[in-house]
């Protein structure tokens, strides 16, 4: 008797050692698939040479006095009451930033210089989709980082990033990092508030480094995911809901 008992407490035991290891791999997963990104223990391998393409940023004027006014609420907003991870949704953007956010919709100019700039790009759309249109991040102290992943894409086509600063501090120590697949080599993205960065992020094994904690170390940068195909696949479905699932119950706080 005392025999059973023993091993229905071990099994019990194992039952939820098991259930444990489950329910952190699916909050991990769900997490990545909330982020945008999937974590990857190591480099790919098999994959074609990946880049950074730096373009000169001429679709926003940040000397133009509404931007600067909508930048410095962006600012204020974010060291406030920001979102989680810092973060700025498009639906927010709209009414915080109305010129920025106009600035790279209108006229479909800012997406036909990034497919013309993009070698065997014909055409590339934005997100018809609010929560992956555009977003903002803030750097702003050590906190303020992205380890080592690939971005996920979820479309039938290739998924490209730009990368537009909108604000770089004198302090700054935040810049994005990515490993060469070849030479393995780690290759520094220097930050400019000229220049914008594209890449095709579900190839690209990169990351973005911890920001300091001095004063004056501000980085503010707009993401633009890029589609080149408009359809979504099955895994596009089952990454929103993941996303949905994150937010209803703050699985990220």
């Amino acid at each position: 008797m005392i025999q059973i008992l023993i091993s229905a407490i071990l099994l019990v035991l194992f039952v939820a050692a098991i259930l444990s290891i489950v329910v952190m791999f699916l909050s991990f997963t769900l997490k990545a698939y909330a982020e945008g990104r999937t974590f990857q223990p190591m480099l790919k391998t098999g994959k074609p040479r990946n880049w950074v393409l730096k373009k000169r940023q001429n679709i926003l004027d940040t000397s133009d006095p509404n931007v600067r006014e909508q930048i410095r609420a962006i600012s204020e907003h974010m060291k406030g009451e920001y979102e989680k991870n810092k973060k700025i949704s498009y639906e927010k953007l709209t009414s915080i930033a109305p010129n920025i956010v106009s600035a790279f919709e209108t006229d479909g100019r800012f997406v036909k210089y990034v497919a013309n700039s993009i070698q065997g790009v014909d055409k590339l759309h934005l997100s018809a989709m609010d929560r992956d249109r555009m977003f903002l991040r803030l750097y702003t102290d050590s906190t303020d980082f992205v380890n080592w992943h690939y971005d996920n894409n979820f479309s039938s086509g290739r998924r490209f990033t730009a990368i537009i600063p909108i604000k770089i501090d004198s302090g700054n120590t935040s810049m994005l990092q990515y490993m060469d697949n070849q030479t393995h080599e780690v290759v520094d993205v220097d930050c400019d508030i000229s220049t914008m960065y594209i890449f095709e992020g579900d190839n690209l094994f990169h990351r973005v480094t911890p920001q300091s904690d001095d004063a004056n170390c501000d980085r503010i940068v707009l993401i633009i995911p890029l589609y080149e195909k408009e359809e979504r696949m099955l895994k596009h479905k089952m990454g929103i809901f993941a996303r949905d699932i994150v937010n209803r119950f703050n699985l990220l706080d």
